[in-house]
């Protein structure tokens, strides 16, 4: 829509010829400065409200995207929740630990969401066989000795000097009770 405008200011009340170009079809329409000053201003009231708003939405964007700026106190306080978080999260891991028979100094090995349960069967069944591999390696298994059976001091007489040796290298608190009575 395309408006063009004639004033006619020698008339009183002066009027404006406004030509609505459309196309190929021509219409005049005569208005008061008045009623053109409206419709002008109503026009551009729409496009003041348009970009009023568009501004406010982009506005709001920006707001949105701006990092927040956090004072000291807040800053502090989130500080001090975390570590108490932290702690909290420290302690019912000590707790676990504990209740599995675990030693407290695993605890800066492990992270809090560990799962005890399992971590106590594999740690007790690896410590099981590293200790029985030492055993075997560098323990004493006794040969020959049945539960319950002890050595009296008559057997002990009867025994040779090397058979004492042995006893003394493989039992020496039971080669001392027996040599003192």
């Amino acid at each position: 829509m395309f408006y063009t405008t004639n004033n006619n200011e020698n008339k009183v009340g002066s009027t404006t010829e406004v030509t609505e170009n459309t196309g190929t079809n021509e219409e005049n329409i005569t208005l008061t400065q008045t009623e053109l000053d409206k419709r002008i201003q109503s026009e551009t009231d729409k496009i003041r409200t348009k970009y009023s708003n568009d501004i406010k939405t982009l506005e709001a964007k920006i707001k949105e995207l701006t990092p927040v700026v956090k004072s000291d106190a807040e800053i502090d306080f989130e500080k001090r929740l975390a570590a108490l978080e932290a702690k909290e999260k420290k302690m019912a891991l000590l707790d676990s630990l504990n209740a599995a028979g675990i030693s407290h100094k695993f605890s800066d090995f492990l992270k809090n969401d560990t799962d005890m349960e399992a971590f106590a069967k594999v740690y007790k069944s690896v410590i099981d066989n590293e200790v029985q591999k030492r055993v075997k390696t560098n323990g004493y298994v006794p040969n020959g000795h049945k539960s319950g059976e002890s050595l009296s001091k008559e057997d002990f007489a009867k025994m040779s000097m090397n058979e004492k040796e042995r006893l003394f290298s493989e039992n020496p608190e039971l080669y001392k009770s027996l040599a003192k009575r």
